[in-house]
């Protein structure tokens, strides 16, 4: 008896698609479980902009936290998960950002099903979705790129909702994608991007009144471009982080330096979204079925790639929204190959799908980084032992968010105040040898140990090692 990759739908569509949306749902959280067993240190945005902020909301100082550079859905959500569970900020912040993984894939699941009609190509996008690396980091670490995602793809489901049902029907669905978008852009504003695709589809979606709807959205964009453009220095652009993006319209363009960033940019794409998924993706948007997703997943890729042009730069946690839109596509491209009676398009896809358990356990059964786990630990020592509010110099920065005060850079000999603040050195670093002979001469030892981080106490002559 032939086997047929249409088998395993057969099968998928016989259970409930609810009980399959409480498998992927149970799945995604298992799968964040390794990875959160071996986190090792807090990201610098986390430690030093959303902690910071959330500490603001718990306090209730919402004016302050509000005038502070980040934007403030995922920082309030930190501070609400703190408040209910009693939990510390960091934690807490891992917390939603693990709960908006779990819930964002269930999204993608859903999202696929309603685009392609196929429940074997919904379980593969949430195979891309569950072993993307960079998106495994970000969901157990305190940062927001997985609440930014899980509000994209939901939104984009609503509005797929909408255009199935269109009319008076479809409107809750409008309503309740826009308002997803716009919780989305409290997280990061590039989620914008998404919705104003929509629009350019609205807009060109046919030929009657084509003039007067692309009117009625130019004019407006073009007078905000332009008053971007010359007014690029307001403090209105740089109270947020996320507004920032925008400022790079008054930018003189080093077009120069950009062509030659540009394709080290498509090349983080593709590494940090599976090559194979995002070919098969491009492939999809190129020679597969006609449809609104098709056009508007080549919108967003197109919009995305463009700023990254203006910016010059992009970092791998700023792809993933783009690479994430695309996974259905890939999906979708993924089930038809494997029923393809050509050998290598079903070896590509059959090659694409096993090395999506490869990246995930790759990725989420790497032991905590030794290095980065001995900062911890030194500053929960520090915390420990002298109190909150002392002052640390030192050279790695996250190590004084466990040690529960400000950071003050030891970059130099001449920063040392060896009778007056505790000194955490890591010997490792670039230049710490210079400090570290400083600190020598001075006569003092260290106090403890951990791995390459020395800590000295103010005026001790005598101490132990760990």
């Amino acid at each position: 008896m032939r086997f047929s990759f249409s088998d395993i739908d057969a099968r998928l569509n016989r259970a409930p698609e609810f009980s399959l949306t409480a498998a992927v749902l149970v799945v995604a959280a298992g799968a964040l479980v390794p990875a959160w067993i071996n986190y090792d240190i807090i990201a610098r945005d986390g430690a030093f902009q959303y902690v910071p902020t959330a500490m603001l909301f718990y306090k209730g100082s919402f004016m302050e936290a509000l005038s502070r550079p980040q934007l403030p859905l995922f920082p309030s959500l930190i501070a609400l998960m703190a408040r209910m569970t009693g939990l510390g900020f960091e934690l807490s912040g891992r917390l939603v950002a693990a709960i908006a993984f779990v819930v964002a894939s269930a999204g993608m699941f859903k999202l696929t099903l309603g685009i392609t009609k196929m429940r074997w190509a919904a379980v593969i996008s949430v195979l891309f979705f569950l072993s993307n690396r960079v998106l495994l980091k970000t969901s157990v670490d305190c940062l927001q790129e997985s609440l930014q995602l899980c509000f994209v793809i939901w939104g984009n489901h609503f509005m797929l909702l909408f255009l199935e049902r269109r009319r008076s029907a479809g409107m809750p669905y409008l309503a309740l994608s826009g308002v997803l978008f716009l919780l989305g852009a409290a997280v990061r504003t590039t989620t914008l991007i998404f919705p104003f695709a929509w629009i350019v589809l609205w807009i060109f979606h046919k030929r009657e009144g084509l003039w007067i709807r692309l009117g009625g959205i130019a004019v407006p964009v073009a007078a905000g471009a332009l008053f971007v453009i010359i007014n690029h220095d307001l403090p209105l652009f740089h109270m947020k982080k996320g507004f920032q993006i925008y400022t790079y319209l008054g930018m003189a363009p080093d077009l120069t330096g950009k062509l030659m960033n540009f394709p080290g940019m498509l090349h983080m794409m593709l590494a940090r979204g599976n090559p194979l998924a995002l070919l098969f993706a491009v492939f999809g948007m190129i020679a597969g079925a006609k449809g609104a997703y098709r056009a508007h997943a080549a919108i967003v890729t197109v919009l995305f790639l463009a700023m990254f042009f203006l910016m010059g730069w992009t970092s791998q946690r700023y792809v993933l929204a783009p690479i994430i839109w695309l996974y259905p596509m890939a999906a979708w491209m993924f089930a038809a190959a494997m029923n393809s009676e050509k050998k290598m398009v079903k070896g590509l896809a059959i090659i694409g799908i096993i090395s999506c358990p490869v990246l995930w356990a790759g990725k989420v059964f790497s032991p905590p980084d030794p290095g980065k786990v001995a900062q911890r630990n030194a500053g929960e020592w520090i915390l420990l032992s002298q109190g909150p509010g002392k002052e640390v110099l030192t050279n790695r920065d996250r190590l004084t968010f466990y040690a529960s005060t400000g950071y003050t850079p030891l970059d130099t000999p001449a920063d040392l105040k060896v009778d007056k603040a505790i000194i955490a050195l890591d010997v490792s670093k670039k230049g710490a040898q210079r400090i570290k002979v400083a600190i020598d001469k001075s006569g003092l030892i260290p106090d403890r140990i951990f791995r390459n981080i020395y800590i000295y106490l103010p005026r001790r002559v005598s101490g132990a090692r760990e």
